[in-house]
């Protein structure tokens, strides 16, 4: 019966999310910015790379060429996104992801919540208050990576709850295994803040139940720190090596990046949000932030009528510090907080993120409340047991789904344009228009050229636009990608250094670090032509900046007009691969001023931060050859003719994870004009292979699989026939 009950009750909660979505779904696949303009995308790049066998270690098509696997965004390990964006076409596959987050974080809540020694009706309020919470259900459209969290988060210590209580080792290494895989999916969802939350709660929740309130049997002090350091390590090791395959590769690209010490400026110029007491109206408001009227009145009455059991002590405890924690101020908590490695470097930035860690517990506090009334029903003259669950699931659902209904209606005609949730079509999202399909006709997602679309207005982004037809027309917003062209342009939190310190260069000055546009005055720098931007995309009546338009059309050929958009050829683009005789070596920057002011001409003379090798010059430079011949992702095959040794500079940006050889002899990879790949040719007919070749995502792959099969066949074992003589523990019913 108790198997069928919960069966049962399961079925309602994923019933429940399913419902919520469907309504989201219907006439349209509502999203907002970050959903349309990063993460399908990257998912639909990642599912289509799986597709083909491969594993994608470069994306060609946005910031001149950037690590893929190594993106902390990409989806890369995210099993979610890895699996629905592989086997179902893009449209097909984003529905169900919105599906698949509110069952994951709903099924999660309540399973977690049973195993707190909540009844069924409890956990039924717990994983409905959870999965139809503004945060999980109005925050998925719009952006993913909090979406990640919400999933994984009650999985994390539903695992840790199972191995602590376990009265066997196969018990304990299947929650080991658990909370692992769900370390590993919050390490590939979100690596950053969210992950940084959900391990300091994954601490806190380790500490909790084998140190402060341990199982019976281990109430020593010797046996409760042997405990934390046993379970802590074992959930540790074991996510580390299932997320090793995102891990490695993130951490090689986190060297060289842009973020490599945190935000940019620091705690103190990158704090860009935070709460005050007045903001924690937001949890009652209809939005993003809604955690529930009713789920909260529940909640704040837990530890009262709960009277400490289930963990209500802990919970209540969450709840008060991340509601502390969301301020920009320095309490003992923020001092506790920065404790944790990065934490100063990242919390700082938007520390209301943290309240994601809320809701879960919460939600949980709302189960605890309805299990201690149904329990109080029970006695003689009372209500019916069910009674109470029954009212509680219909009033903190109805109350939920009638505030996400009405923030979905709200943010459709927000006047906030970034906000506003849109109906898309999202198999349409890779057909910009004629211009870009122009310039696929003419090779540019194949190393044929790059573009640039530009109608820009003085501090208004592309992607506040990006559902206007016009802009969408200038293939900007990472729309190359699903496109499958190739920009200097995109929208990415994560850049390589050496790409933002050129386009400071090309620019004349920085830009947020979301962006790597173009503007105005970059138009015109030597360092464009250098990119082998050949393209600029303008629309034929302008919107942005006429005047900067206007003088475009006049200075460039038109070479195709088509949906509103002008596509103008830029004479003076550097091709993508060619040969130099002359190198000089530089201290890292000095190459951009000189490129930038035209000092160095990089079609003569290549400007490296090592020593230069042996070159020479030939009787007839003219007769010098560099013709890309295949290009792909991960692979670029150049072939070189010149009578006098030279220099291969490919107008691809330099990573180390780039690997190159000669006629298949390996060669080395040097870094020419602050941030090409270069490598030296001798002289005669010569045939050059680029390979993306990550150390980091190799090795990541094979412990990430090692790690999987030990954990499987431990899980799996056999049990012995003799008796475990340990003692045997009944789920905990979580008295503090």
């Amino acid at each position: 019966m108790r198997t069928r009950r919960d069966a049962a009750a399961l079925l309602a909660v994923v019933a429940a999310a399913a419902a919520v979505v469907g309504w989201l779904l219907r006439g349209g696949t509502l999203l907002a910015t970050d959903a349309v303009t990063q993460f399908v995308p990257w998912y639909g790049y990642l599912g289509e790379q799986l597709r083909a066998g491969q594993v994608p270690g470069w994306n060609p098509h946005v910031l001149s060429g950037a690590p893929f696997a190594g993106d902390p965004l990409s989806g890369w390990w995210y099993l979610p996104a890895m699996v629905l964006f592989t086997v179902l076409p893009l449209g097909a596959a984003t529905s169900a992801y919105l599906l698949v987050t509110p069952v994951l974080a709903g099924a999660g809540a309540y399973l977690l919540a049973r195993r707190l020694g909540l009844t069924v009706g409890g956990a039924l309020v717990a994983g409905i208050a959870y999965e139809l919470s503004g945060f999980v259900v109005v925050h998925d459209p719009c952006c993913f990576a909090y979406a990640a969290v919400a999933a994984w988060l009650p999985w994390l210590l539903l695992g840790v709850a199972v191995a602590v209580e376990a009265p066997s080792w196969r018990g304990r290494l299947r929650g080991w295994a658990l909370s692992g895989l769900a370390l590993s999916q919050l390490l590939a969802g979100w690596f950053g803040q969210g992950f940084l939350y959900a391990a300091v709660l994954l601490g806190a929740w380790v500490a909790w139940r084998t140190v402060a309130v341990p199982p019976a049997g281990a109430r020593a002090w010797r046996a409760r720190v042997g405990g934390l350091a046993l379970h802590g390590g074992a959930v540790l090791l074991a996510g580390a090596g299932l997320a090793a395959a995102g891990l490695l590769p993130r951490l090689e690209f986190n060297a060289v990046s842009s973020l490599a010490g945190g935000y940019p400026g620091g705690a103190r110029t990158a704090a860009v949000g935070g709460w005050d007491v007045a903001d924690w109206r937001l949890l009652l408001t209809p939005g993003r932030w809604y955690a529930g009227a009713a789920t909260l009145a529940l909640a704040v009455a837990a530890p009262v009528l709960a009277r400490g059991r289930h963990h209500t002590v802990f919970l209540a405890g969450v709840c008060a510090a991340a509601l502390v924690l969301t301020s920009q101020l320095r309490t003992p908590l923020h001092l506790a907080l920065f404790l944790v490695p990065t934490a100063g470097r990242l919390h700082p930035h938007s520390p209301e993120r943290i309240v994601m860690v809320f809701y879960l517990c919460a939600a949980l506090l709302a189960g605890a409340a309805v299990t201690a009334l149904a329990r109080r029903a029970t006695r003689p003259g009372r209500l019916p047991p069910w009674l109470p669950a029954a009212l509680a699931v219909a009033v903190v659902g109805a109350d939920l789904v009638a505030a996400d209904t009405a923030a979905v209606t709200a943010l459709r005609t927000s006047r906030l344009r970034g906000d506003r949730l849109v109906a898309v079509d999202v198999d349409t999202l890779g057909d910009a228009g004629p211009a870009v399909a122009f310039l696929r006709r003419a090779g540019s997602g194949a190393g044929g050229g790059r573009y640039v679309g530009y109608d820009r207005a003085p501090g208004t982004a592309y992607t506040v636009r990006w559902a206007d037809p016009g802009v969408t027309a200038l293939g900007v917003n990472n729309s190359a990608i699903l496109a499958g062209v190739a920009t200097t342009q995109g929208y990415n939190p994560t850049h390589l250094a050496r790409y933002d310190e050129l386009l400071v260069a090309l620019n004349g000055g920085p830009q947020d670090y979301h962006f790597a546009d173009v503007g105005l005055a970059g138009l015109d720098s030597p360092l464009l032509d250098l990119l082998n931007v050949r393209w600029l995309l303008v629309p034929e009546v302008a919107g942005g900046d006429p005047a900067g338009v206007a003088r475009l059309t006049r200075r460039l050929p038109t070479v195709f007009t088509g949906g509103g958009v002008r596509v103008l050829e830029n004479p003076e683009v550097l091709p993508r691969a060619w040969l130099v005789h002359d190198a000089r070596r530089v201290e890292r920057g000095e190459a951009l001023e000189l490129l930038a002011t035209g000092a160095v001409d990089p079609r003569r003379t290549a400007l490296l931060e090592a020593e230069p090798p042996p070159l020479a010059a030939p009787v007839d430079a003219t007769r010098d050859r560099a013709t890309v011949v295949d290009y792909a992702a991960d692979a670029v095959t150049v072939r070189t003719a010149s009578g006098a040794d030279a220099l291969l500079v490919v107008s691809e940006l330099a990573y180390p994870a780039w690997r190159a050889t000669v006629d298949g002899r390996p060669t080395e990879v040097l870094v020419a004009d602050h941030a090409l790949r270069a490598v030296a040719v001798p002289a005669g007919d010569h045939t050059v292979a680029l390979r993306f070749v990550s150390p980091a995502l190799t090795a990541g792959l094979a412990v990430s699989t090692a790690t999987a099969i030990v954990l499987l066949a431990g899980a799996l074992a056999p049990r012995r026939r003799r008796r475990c003589r340990e003692t045997v523990t009944a789920p905990d019913a979580g008295h503090d």
